[in-house]
C-alpha cells in the first residue's frame, strides 16, 4: 500500500499463497479513542449524500461518521481501505482548534421598553417642572 509495490519484501509473507496466508484485515492492537457510527443508504441520503451525480447507485451503499473532536489538532494523514489492499484511500487534512465564545447577552424587548418608558417619564417630568416655573413667573 502507499508507495510499496505489490512485490515489495514487506508483502513477502502474503505473496506466496493468498488462500493460506491472507493479508491481515483486522487491527491487531491500539488504543480506541472513540466510536464510529455506521450509516445506511437512507441515513446518508438524509445527510445530503447523493451518488446520482456520479451515475452510481448500489444496493449495499453504507457510510460511517465519527466526532471531529476525535481527530488530532494539526495535520493528519488518514488511510481508509475499502475492500482489499488495492482499494486504499489516503486523506490528508488539517484540523484547527475551534474556540467557542460565550453567547453575548442581548437585552430583552421588555427591558428596552421599560428603560425607554422610564426615560420618557423623567424627561416629561423635567419639562413639566420647567414650564410650571415659567408660568408662575408670568402670573406674578
Amino acid at each position: 500500500m502507499g508507495d510499496l509495490a505489490w512485490n515489495d519484501a514487506y508483502y513477502a509473507p502474503y505473496n506466496s499463497s493468498w488462500t493460506s496466508n491472507p493479508v491481515p484485515n483486522v487491527i491487531e492492537s491500539g488504543n480506541k479513542i472513540g466510536d464510529i457510527t455506521m450509516l445506511n443508504s437512507a441515513e446518508l441520503a438524509a445527510a445530503g449524500f447523493d451518488l446520482s451525480s456520479l451515475g452510481q447507485k448500489g444496493s449495499e451503499t453504507f457510510g460511517f461518521k465519527f466526532a471531529k473532536s476525535l481527530l488530532p489538532i494539526g495535520q493528519y494523514l488518514a488511510t481508509l481501505i475499502l475492500e482489499c489492499n488495492n482499494d486504499a484511500i489516503a486523506l490528508r487534512g488539517e484540523t484547527t482548534k475551534i474556540i467557542v465564545e460565550p453567547p453575548k447577552e442581548v437585552p430583552e424587548p421588555s427591558s428596552i421598553f421599560g428603560i425607554m418608558t422610564t426615560a420618557l417619564i423623567l424627561v416629561a417630568n423635567k419639562f413639566s417642572k420647567r414650564y410650571q416655573i415659567k408660568f408662575s413667573k408670568h402670573k406674578n
